[in-house]
């Protein structure tokens, strides 16, 4: 190796990759074509030159990311939720569990006692 670090094994993905994708002048081929019967992309193979956008595309395109605002989201359903009649007379009820639950633990804890009534709260 030319460089006289101590992770030389970092670089060496790199010239295993060198290795495998020069071309042998006995074999006319690479190493990779004959094990895996095609050549291996290079990293600056999946780019095409030709088709990169203009420096100009690009601040026009990130100007428009920059001017993007959240929009709140709207709920146009006036629905009331569901509650039961029995809600208002019972004399014990079950208390959901809004924790993260093991496969077999109930969803809901209780019963408990109803000690005091509110008009609208449930």
């Amino acid at each position: 190796m030319c460089h006289s670090d101590a992770t030389w094994y970092q670089s060496l993905p790199t010239v295993l990759l060198g290795l495998r994708t020069t071309i042998h002048e006995n074999l006319k081929s690479t190493s990779a074509e004959l094990v895996l019967g095609e050549n291996l992309r290079l990293p600056g193979g999946f780019l095409d030159d030709s088709k990169l956008p203009s420096p100009s595309t690009f601040v026009q395109k990130r100007n428009t990311l920059a001017n993007l605002r959240p929009v709140l989201p709207v709920h146009h359903t006036k629905q009331k939720p569901f509650i039961f009649r029995d809600l208002a007379t019972c004399t014990h009820v079950f208390v959901g569990t809004d924790s993260v639950r093991t496969s077999l633990q109930p969803p809901y804890e209780g019963p408990y006692p109803v000690i005091k009534r509110y008009a609208n709260l449930f």
